[in-house]
């Protein structure tokens, strides 16, 4: 039977300009206890904002404030404008786009409501996969956008494109540019495989039996781990987290990828003591991923 599809997996994140889902992995040692405490239930994640606040330069030369007494310029905060909606079609899409891109969250469900009544559109579908390019992307946030309308419209029509952008090879992802050893341990964020790591997510989010064999193919043979550990989440919550789930995918991953199947995962219905009960025993069970602390090199 296939699963119930959560249309709550996927959210609208405008600090970054861009439709998303909630089931992104970093790859890098430094960067997995984030990600294993990234929910993937949450409908919507709202602007964030980073204030950065300087204090103010004492007059005289060489003269300097004591430390806290200077005052902070007051920040106010002032909300996008609403706009008027736009339609989903092939001649608005960069209208579309745009208005994702730059409206408030309060218009979150316009933008859900316009996706739907484009989902059969197959021209539409068609324009936007068109638009999938590592050579021509636009921006990232932009290539993000798009991901995030085919896997929203859930149209299998889009697999295609969305699986020919997974393994494309214009942009190689870091585990095909260089040698990776046991030795790496190095922070570092690969554009190629966070774009891969949503279209992957986005064939998942579809969830029809040719798009969970996409994903399954992902899991087993994709040379970045970031995507493999992006497709392992995806079809996990596209499953409910089930036992037969787990367990398949415990026959499928990786030897080295088997450890992050079934990762605690932050839901409404599990409280916050039994979470951190669960991230405690994974790293316990696998001291070697947690973050190594920080150390001053000499010159």
């Amino acid at each position: 039977m296939r699963p119930t599809v959560h249309s709550h997996h996927r959210c609208i994140n405008l600090a970054a300009e861009r439709l998303c889902s909630g089931s992104d992995y970093a790859v890098s040692r430094h960067r997995k206890a984030r990600a294993m405490r990234r929910s993937s239930v949450r409908i919507f994640r709202f602007m964030l904002m980073t204030l950065a606040l300087s204090a103010t330069s004492a007059a005289a030369c060489g003269h300097s404030n004591p430390p806290g007494s200077a005052d902070f310029p007051t920040i106010s905060y002032v909300p996008l404008p609403i706009r008027s909606p736009v339609p989903l079609t092939v001649k608005n899409l960069d209208a579309f786009v745009s208005w994702i891109a730059t409206m408030p969250a309060s218009q979150i469900p316009d933008v859900k409501k316009a996706i739907a009544k484009a989902r059969n559109d197959s021209p539409v579908v068609d324009a936007v996969a068109n638009r999938l390019s590592f050579t021509h992307p636009g921006s990232y946030d932009q290539q993000l956008i798009y991901l995030s309308i085919l896997g929203q419209m859930g149209n299998p029509r889009a697999l295609p494109a969305l699986n020919g952008y997974v393994y494309s090879r214009e942009c190689p992802v870091y585990e095909e540019s260089v040698r990776v050893t046991a030795l790496h341990d190095a922070t570092q964020f690969d554009t190629c495989a966070g774009l891969k790591s949503r279209a992957i997510s986005m064939i998942a989010f579809i969830n029809t039996p040719a798009a969970q064999n996409l994903v399954l193919k992902a899991i087993e043979g994709h040379p970045s781990r970031a995507v493999r550990l992006s497709a392992i989440d995806a079809f996990l919550y596209e499953n409910h987290d089930s036992r037969q789930a787990i367990a398949l995918l415990v026959k499928t991953a990786r030897p080295s990828d088997k450890m992050f199947v079934g990762l605690p995962r932050l839901a409404p219905q599990n409280s916050l003591r039994a979470f951190d009960a669960a991230v405690a025993r994974f790293y316990h069970e696998h001291p070697e991923e947690r973050a190594k602390i920080p150390k001053r090199v000499q010159k």
